[in-house]
């Protein structure tokens, strides 16, 4: 990943969900910025920023259409995208043979950074049916650093304790 590019939310008046809440801009869809908290923003008119509203799909998870051109051909892409992708794309660290994003609190609305973790599929099986426990898996998620990385891995602290 390049360097991350943090939207100023005071300068673009936008209201932060709490302090640790970051707007980072998506790589391959300038203008377009999605929050550690799961919200996304965009001035893709170039305009004020806009928020997007919590629309949920079938699937009871957050989604959103965002538009952004190829580069190759200039012509303008629509795509419906999901705050669970966005999200672990952007604040989660990869982890090798788990591509499945499970959400700890069993709530798909829910995409928090915090309550995303990467999984293959036989354990976003057990853990979707409840034969096994995030606990179980000897492993926690770990998290792009990013600017206010001293503030993200205190919250990620209090979460594991309140876990735990």
């Amino acid at each position: 990943m390049g360097s991350l590019k943090i939207l100023d939310t005071k300068k673009e008046g936008i209201e932060l969900l709490n302090q640790l809440e970051t707007f980072v801009e998506i790589e391959w869809a300038p203008h377009y910025y999605i929050s550690s908290e799961g919200r996304l923003a965009n001035n893709y008119r170039k305009k004020k920023f806009y928020m997007h509203k919590q629309t949920l799909n079938s699937h009871g998870k957050v989604h959103w259409k965002i538009f952004y051109e190829d580069k190759a051909n200039g012509t303008v892409i629509q795509e419906d995208v999901t705050a669970e992708k966005l999200v672990a794309k952007t604040f989660l660290e990869t982890v090798c043979g788990k591509y499945r994003i499970y959400h700890i609190d069993g709530d798909l609305s829910n995409s928090k950074y915090n309550n995303l973790m990467y999984v293959d599929d036989k354990e976003f099986y057990k853990l979707s049916v409840q034969q096994m426990h995030v606990n179980e898996l000897g492993r926690v998620q770990a998290y792009v650093p990013f600017l206010n990385q001293n503030r993200m891995k205190a919250r990620r602290l209090w979460n594991d304790m309140q876990t735990r």
